[in-house]
């Protein structure tokens, strides 16, 4: 426990965001004599998640990686589409690696402490637990707000998923290259994929994922992963070792609304999971940096004009998956197979000029997305 329940700095949640978000305070000596807490129900010592991303070169995080790819495969339900990285790997980072690392470097300042309690209430500066009341300078927030999938000026898709860890008897997986999307085992009309990271010849990760306005029964994730594994990988004896799962919100939705000079929003309740994809991972890393550098100039980031583009390009994908969800796998296959992967993912990492984007756009189904833009202008 705290020795002082009065702070500079406090994050509600130890998860992806307010870990990397306490790892750049204590990697900064400006934030050296702040006294900074992470206020998170659970222990983190289980492995709960699996985050991926894609980056050029070596990354920060390279040391806890398990496992990275320099070249993929996206399967259509018409075409098999090579992807062409160009310098871009594909990591894999099991969620307790991070967790163990980031505790590890945490513990070793005495300025960050670790709170074992849950948030109920924020007002004003003042942090009500189920233990303890808090009191903070800044306070950032990471938790999701409830009901916002139903908020009428939003468009709101589900990302829920379910993944088996498998272990084969036999050598069958080939390591140096993964699965980004395969498309071909469909289920009602709906947008839904699979993909499968090979961590070494006999084993990987298949995850069976959907881009849905509603959930779908449960039943259905472990019938299209054997479906998978038996007709699509081949595989017939095999072993579960892992079991992942979880729903990621792709959403319109202002979480930010609710931030003010002192507190903010962060992580999935902040908006940072990219709204077109579910990626987080390097979309936190750069909000985080974005972040920091706003508060040792004692203010808050501020979105600009031109930035606003790529969260409307998102919302035009997004109103296309909920108007017309059926369509989603067509718009994908057609996206991969008219532009190089490494162009998507610096599009998707919000690096591309304009012209570029044009360019990507003009390479789906035109009319399909004349139509969406207008339905957005519209809201």
């Amino acid at each position: 426990m705290a020795k002082t329940k009065n702070f500079d700095y406090t994050i509600i949640g130890g998860g992806l965001a307010g870990m990397q978000l306490a790892l750049a305070f204590c990697r900064d000596a400006f934030f050296d004599n702040k006294q900074i807490a992470i206020i998170e129900p659970e222990a983190k010592v289980a492995n709960d998640k699996t985050w991926c991303f894609w980056e050029k070169g070596a990354g920060q995080w390279d040391a806890i990686l398990l496992h990275k790819w320099d070249k993929g495969m996206f399967y259509g339900p018409e075409k098999d589409i090579p992807m062409n990285f160009e310098g871009y790997s594909y990591k894999m980072l099991p969620s307790l690696n991070f967790y163990n690392y980031a505790k590890a470097e945490l513990a070793k300042n005495a300025n960050i402490y670790w709170i074992r309690d849950r948030v109920t209430k924020v007002k004003g500066n003042e942090i009500k637990g189920a233990q303890e009341t808090y009191e903070s300078k800044w306070i950032f927030d990471s938790r999701v707000p409830e009901g916002f999938e139903k908020d009428a000026n939003s468009i709101t898709i589900l990302q829920p998923f379910k993944g088996w860890v498998i272990e084969t008897e036999n050598d069958h997986f080939d390591p140096e290259s993964f699965t980004f999307m395969d498309y071909r085992l469909g289920h009602e009309n709906k947008t839904c994929f699979t993909y499968v990271l090979p961590i070494n010849k006999r084993k990987a990760l298949v995850e069976f994922t959907f881009f849905v306005p509603e959930l779908v029964n449960d039943s259905i994730y472990d019938k299209k992963l054997e479906e998978f594994i038996s007709n699509t990988l081949h595989v017939d004896s095999y072993s579960i070792k892992e079991i992942e799962e979880g729903v990621i919100p792709m959403s319109s939705y202002s979480f930010w609304k609710d931030n003010n000079d002192r507190y903010i929003k962060i992580g999935t309740g902040g908006g940072w999971v990219k709204s077109s994809t579910g990626y987080s991972f390097k979309n936190t890393e750069r909000k985080v940096a974005e972040l920091v550098k706003a508060l040792k100039l004692n203010t808050i980031p501020k979105t600009s004009f031109w930035r606003k583009r790529f969260r409307f390009y998102d919302e035009v994908l997004l109103n296309i998956l909920h108007q017309q969800n059926k369509k989603g796998p067509e718009v994908f296959e057609r996206m991969y197979a008219k532009n190089e992967a490494h162009k998507i993912f610096k599009f998707l990492d919000e690096e591309t000029t304009f012209a570029e984007e044009l360019k990507i756009m003009w390479n789906t189904d035109q009319l399909l997305f004349i139509k969406s833009v207008i339905d957005v202008l519209k809201r």
